[in-house]
């Protein structure tokens, strides 16, 4: 029972993390993410293609497959970041009662969150970097 607190312990400091970055952050709005390394795998780079995507559902798709990829979506960690400012509001996640939604944003971040330890690391960079 022990390693499921740890686990559950680390998710909810992320998502806190995450919640202070966006407000730390916040003037980072549409700041440009570094170009694609060519090592990235084209499964990772048609998904960083699909968070700039003009639909906000498919920027929502992307950020939630990129969390289910952990350590294989290290590379799209800075353009994550990038999407924390984007608040538009859906209502298409499976599970969610009447009234309550989610945005790319709130997707971006549990996405951090699952990656962990490295998406902590490059955000605070991005962060520091920005101001």
């Amino acid at each position: 029972m022990a390693p499921l607190f740890r686990v559950a312990g680390e998710l909810f400091l992320a998502l806190v993390f995450a919640d202070l970055a966006i407000a730390t952050c916040g003037q980072t709005k549409n700041q440009e993410a570094p170009p694609l390394a060519r090592r990235v795998s084209p499964e990772v780079r048609q998904l960083i293609e699909d968070l700039n995507s003009t639909d906000p559902v498919t920027r929502a798709n992307a950020a939630v497959s990129l969390g289910d990829m952990g350590d294989n979506a290290i590379p799209a960690i800075p353009y994550l970041v990038n999407m924390l400012h984007d608040d538009v509001r859906l209502q298409w996640k499976e599970g969610l009662t009447p009234g309550e939604g989610t945005s790319p944003s709130g997707e971006a971040q549990e996405a951090l969150a699952k990656i962990g330890e490295p998406a902590f690391e490059q955000t605070i960079q991005f962060c520091y970097d920005a101001k």
